[in-house]
C-alpha cells in the first residue's frame, strides 16, 4: 500500500463519501473504493462506517488520521497500534457440548483482575473450533477430545460433562428418576454429532442392537426443536438442564452415569503468553 492510499483515506474521511473524494482527486470512484479496502485489508481493521452518507470514521480510523497528520512513519506506527490492541484480547472458544459455564467463575474473576484485556469468545461447533486451532486463531479452546495442534499445549481438565436424557414432559419413558439402557429399546435417540460424545454414549449403550442412535444435531437449540416435534428423546449434557426446562422438556439422569472428559488447548506462542497466563493461573486447580 502506497502513501497515495493514505491520502485517499484522509480525504474520504474529511468529505464523507467516495464520490466526493474521487471528484477532488480526479480519479474513478472504484479506485477510491479499492484504495480504502486495500488499506483496511493491510491493517486488518475497519476504518470507515459506510452504512450511511456521509461516512463516519471508526475509532481506529481516527487513530490513523492522527498519525497521518503527524506525518511520522504512519503505516508502521498504525500497524504497531493494531497489534498492541490485538495483544490485549484473550481469544477463547468453547465448542459444543463443552460450555463456558464450566469456567464461568474463572472468566468472571479474570474480567475483574484484568479489566484492560478484552475477552473475545468465538462460538462454533467442534469442526469450526478445530479449524481455528489449526489456523492458530485462538488463545484458549475447550474440546471433548484430545488432538495435537501445532502451537498449542493440551491438558486434560478435571471437569467432566455428565450426560443425561432429555425428553418432553409426560412421556412414559420419564416415569423414573434414572434412565437405564434397557429402557431405551426401540426408541429413536438423538445423539450429538461430536464423535467423542457419541463414542462414550455407544459404550454406555453396549451391544443392544435395537437401540437406534442418530447423529442428527449439534446444538441444544436443534435438539429442543426436534424433541418438541416428537422425534423421541436425546442425550444432552446435564449442565444444559436449566435451558431445556424452558421448553417443557425434562432432564433425567443415566444409570450408570456417562461422563465425557474435557481438554483445554492453550497457545504456546511467546507473544501471547503474557495475556493468556493470568487466565491459565485461574485454571490451575482444574488442569492436570
Amino acid at each position: 500500500m502506497t502513501d497515495k492510499g493514505l491520502e485517499i483515506f484522509r480525504l474520504v474521511a474529511e468529505l464523507g463519501s467516495n464520490s466526493e473524494a474521487a471528484r477532488v482527486l480526479d480519479i474513478s470512484q472504484s479506485s477510491v473504493s479499492r484504495a480504502i479496502s486495500s488499506l483496511e485489508s493491510e491493517f486488518n481493521t475497519k476504518l470507515l462506517n459506510r452504512d450511511s452518507i456521509p461516512f463516519t470514521v471508526t475509532s481506529n480510523g481516527v487513530i490513523l488520521i492522527n498519525l497521518i497528520d503527524d506525518g511520522m512513519s504512519t503505516k508502521e506506527r498504525f500497524k504497531r497500534y493494531i497489534e498492541e490492541q490485538s495483544m490485549k484480547q484473550l481469544k477463547i472458544s468453547f465448542a459444543f457440548p463443552v460450555s463456558c459455564s464450566l469456567f464461568s467463575s474463572e472468566l468472571s474473576r479474570f474480567k475483574q483482575n484484568e479489566p484492560s484485556i478484552v475477552i473475545k469468545n468465538y462460538s462454533g461447533d467442534t469442526a469450526q473450533i478445530r479449524q481455528m486451532l489449526v489456523n492458530g486463531k485462538l488463545d484458549v479452546a475447550l474440546l471433548p477430545e484430545r488432538m495435537n495442534f501445532c502451537g498449542y499445549n493440551t491438558s486434560k481438565c478435571t471437569e467432566e460433562l455428565e450426560w443425561c436424557l432429555a425428553a418432553p414432559n409426560g412421556v412414559p419413558l420419564t416415569d423414573r428418576s434414572y434412565i437405564c439402557p434397557d429402557e431405551l429399546m426401540n426408541l429413536p435417540l438423538l445423539v450429538p454429532a461430536d464423535i467423542t460424545s457419541h463414542s462414550v454414549i455407544e459404550k454406555w449403550v453396549g451391544d443392544r442392537e435395537r437401540i437406534h442412535l442418530s447423529d442428527t444435531y449439534n446444538s441444544i437449540e436443534t435438539l429442543t426443536e426436534m424433541l418438541n416435534r416428537g422425534y423421541g428423546a436425546g442425550f444432552a449434557p446435564r449442565l444444559y438442564s436449566k435451558h431445556l426446562y424452558r421448553y417443557d422438556i425434562a432432564f433425567y439422569l443415566l444409570s450408570p452415569k456417562i461422563f465425557t472428559p474435557v481438554y483445554i488447548y492453550i497457545t504456546s506462542r511467546e507473544d501471547r503468553l503474557i495475556t493468556v497466563r493470568p487466565f491459565i493461573d485461574l485454571l490451575k486447580d482444574k488442569i492436570k
